[in-house]
C-alpha cells in the first residue's frame, strides 16, 4: 500500500493541494483503485447530477474526466494511470460530499470567534464505509443537513428553480422589487450559511439574523424559541459574528459608547443641564465617579470629551434588566430594552447596532436551565434604581451566531424575503 501511495502521489494532478484526508482515505480503503468499478462510479455521477443543477458550488467536480472513464474513451493503460485516475475522483468525492454537508466552506461573518469547523462530523470516514458498501448513492441523503432552516431554504430553492426553468424567465421580478435571479441568488447564500453552522447547530445555539430582525434559540437542531429583536441602524450597522455567551448579567450599567456620547448626549446635556439625572447617568473619569456639578459642560464638544457617561441600573436603563454578555469586537451585546412597544414596528432597525430581544426573560431561562430558579428569586425583587448588577454564569458557553441573510425562513419554516437593509447585495433590477 505504501508503494501504491507513493506511486499515486507522483502521478496526481498538479491542483491538489492538501492530500491529508485523501491519504486517509487510502489507507482506510486498503485499496489502490476503489473507484474504478462501474457501479460506483454511475452512483458518483448521480450523486453529482442531484446538485449540479441547483448549486453551483460543485462546479469544481470533473463531470467530463468521469464520464470519460465510463464511457471508456478515457484510456487507462497501466496502473500509473489507474492510480492517478482513482486519486482525482477521490479528491473530488471527498470535495463534493463536503459540499453537501458544510456548503462552500467561505466564512459567512465578519468576525468568526468560534471558528466553525467540519470537525463534527468525518467526511472521509463516511466515504470510506459507503465505498466498501458500495452504497454511494445514499451518501447524499445522509450527509444533507435535516434541521429546519436547511429544509425550508433548500425546498424553496428547488421549487424556484423550477419555476424559473418553466417560464423561461429568471428576471421575473417581484413585488418586493427583487428579481427571481436576486431570491434564487439570496437563497443559494443563505442555504450555504446554515450548512457552514452545521457543527454549531448540534450543541446549543443562538441564531441572529439581522434583516428579518429575528432570533432563533435551538438544541441539538430542534427549535424551542422565537423572538423579534431589534437590530442596528443603517446608519450603525449591528456586525455579523460568531461568539459564545457565557454570562447573564441582571441590572447591568450601560456605558454609553464614546460616539454616542459625543454626537447625541453631550448636545442634550449641554441644553438641559438636569438630563443626567433624570436618566440615571453617571459620569466617570478615569474610573472614578464625578460630580456632575463640577463640570462645565461648554469647555467640551464632539471632537473632545475626555468623561465616560454610565447610566445606573433599573427599568429605565437602555439595556433593560437583561444583559447576555459575550465577547464582541464591535461592542454590541445580546439584551433586554425598556421600549418594548417598539417589537411591534414594522421597522426594527433603530438600535445603535445592539440586538433588543422581546422575549430576553424567556432566552435567560432556557440558557440557565436549572440556574433559572436563581434568576427568577433575583427578578422578583424589583427593578429599583441603583440596583446592583448581579453576574449567572452558564455551567456551559452558550454559541450566538449572527448572520445577514435577505433570505430566511419565518418560526413556521416558510422562507421570506426581507430587505437588504444595509446595502450589502444591491440588485441592479431590469427597467
Amino acid at each position: 500500500m505504501i508503494l501504491s501511495l507513493t506511486v499515486a502521489f507522483a502521478q496526481r494532478p498538479a491542483y491538489l493541494t492538501d492530500t491529508t484526508q485523501i491519504v486517509r482515505f487510502y489507507k482506510l480503503m486498503e485499496s489502490r483503485t476503489p473507484w474504478l468499478q462501474p457501479v460506483l462510479l454511475q452512483q458518483l455521477k448521480h450523486a453529482y447530477l442531484q446538485l449540479s443543477g441547483t448549486d453551483p458550488a460543485v462546479s469544481f467536480f470533473p463531470i467530463g474526466f468521469l464520464d470519460s472513464i465510463i464511457d471508456g474513451s478515457r484510456i487507462l493503460r497501466n496502473e500509473p494511470d489507474s492510480i492517478a485516475a482513482d486519486f482525482r475522483l477521490t479528491e473530488a468525492s471527498i470535495r463534493l460530499f463536503t459540499t453537501i454537508h458544510f456548503g462552500t466552506g467561505a466564512t459567512p461573518v465578519a468576525y468568526d470567534g468560534i471558528r466553525a469547523s467540519t470537525s463534527c462530523i468525518d467526511i472521509t470516514q463516511q466515504l470510506v464505509e459507503a465505498v466498501h458498501s458500495g452504497r454511494i448513492d445514499s451518501l447524499t441523503s445522509t450527509l444533507r443537513p435535516v434541521n429546519q432552516l436547511y429544509r425550508a431554504l433548500h425546498d424553496t430553492l428547488k421549487v424556484l428553480i423550477r419555476r424559473a426553468e418553466d417560464t423561461g424567465n429568471i428576471t421575473l421580478t417581484f413585488k418586493v422589487r427583487q428579481s427571481m435571479t436576486g431570491r434564487i441568488d439570496a437563497l443559494r447564500k443563505a442555504l450555504h450559511t446554515v450548512q457552514w453552522m452545521q457543527c454549531l447547530l448540534t450543541d446549543r445555539c443562538i441564531v441572529v439574523n439581522i434583516p428579518s430582525a429575528t432570533l432563533h434559540y435551538y438544541e441539538q437542531e430542534e427549535l424551542l424559541l422565537s423572538s423579534r429583536i431589534i437590530a442596528g441602524k443603517p446608519s450603525a450597522p449591528s456586525g455579523t459574528l460568531t461568539s459564545a455567551i457565557r454570562e447573564i448579567i441582571l441590572y447591568p450599567y450601560w456605558t454609553v459608547p464614546a460616539k454616542i456620547t459625543r454626537r447625541e448626549l453631550l448636545p442634550m446635556i449641554k441644553r438641559n443641564p438636569d438630563f443626567l439625572e433624570a436618566n440615571g447617568y453617571q459620569v466617570l473619569l478615569n474610573g472614578k465617579l464625578i460630580k456632575t456639578s463640577s463640570i462645565d459642560w461648554n469647555r467640551y464638544s464632539s471632537s473632545y470629551f475626555p468623561y465616560t457617561l454610565r447610566q445606573s441600573t433599573g427599568c429605565d436603563n437602555s439595556m433593560g434588566i437583561i444583559k447576555l454578555n459575550f465577547y464582541s469586537p464591535y461592542g454590541i451585546y445580546l439584551h433586554d430594552t425598556p421600549w418594548k412597544l417598539l417589537f411591534n414596528a414594522p421597522f426594527r432597525h433603530l438600535s445603535h447596532g445592539c440586538i433588543r430581544v422581546e422575549k430576553v426573560q424567556e432566552l435567560a431561562r432556557l440558557l440557565l436551565k436549572e440556574d433559572s430558579v436563581a434568576l427568577d428569586a433575583i427578578l422578583q425583587k424589583g427593578d429599583a434604581l441603583n440596583t446592583t448588577p448581579t453576574i449567572l454564569a452558564l455551567k456551559k458557553p452558550v454559541v450566538v451566531v449572527i448572520v445577514y441573510e435577505t433570505a430566511w425562513p419565518d418560526i413556521n419554516g416558510n422562507v421570506r424575503y426581507y430587505k437588504d437593509i444595509y446595502q450589502k447585495r444591491v440588485e441592479k433590477q431590469e427597467r
